[in-house]
């Protein structure tokens, strides 16, 4: 009777945890399924609001390099906005911003940078020859940022 019972048991504390982890994969499938959000790097995510163009980076570390980022070729986890985003903000813990994460985000008129943020690789906003509107950034107070990549801010100016 004993062995029926620890089976039972046993059985059902499987059962339960094997809910519970079908639950939590459902949950994040469906907070990303729509596509406005999804992990960008190993310790970070994306959000896009797309009532109000903004792109969000959250998380800690070091974001990931897309150096294959061009005009026809576009890896990124948020590519499909990068046309129409006018506003970005990278959150507070993260320390650097990959080569080419926001190149050719050609409407990009606003970028918030946390203090968090020591370096900003090579073409990280890079914006191409053609004429785009300016960027205004915000930089923390308290900021940490001390190195700057070649063409990381090509056209700011324009």
């Amino acid at each position: 009777m004993n062995r029926i019972i620890h089976f039972f048991s046993t059985s059902r504390t499987a059962l339960i945890l094997l809910l519970a982890t079908l639950l939590t994969a459902t949950a994040a499938q469906t907070a990303w399924a729509d596509g406005t959000s999804g992990s960008f790097g190993t310790n970070a995510t994306w959000s896009y609001d797309t009532s109000t163009k903004t792109l969000t980076i959250s998380g800690t570390g070091t974001l990931t390099d897309y150096a294959s980022v061009n005009l026809s070729t576009d890896n990124r986890p948020f590519a499909s906005y990068k046309g129409e985003c006018t506003t970005i903000v990278i959150g507070e813990g993260i320390t650097s911003i990959g080569v080419s994460d926001f190149s050719f985000m050609n409407s990009v008129t606003s970028v918030s940078i946390p203090a968090s943020v020591t370096s900003i690789s090579e073409y990280a906003f890079y914006r191409g020859a053609s004429s785009h509107p300016a960027i205004t950034f915000t930089i923390a107070n308290g900021s940490q940022l001390t190195s700057i990549g070649s063409c990381a801010r090509n056209h700011w100016d324009r």
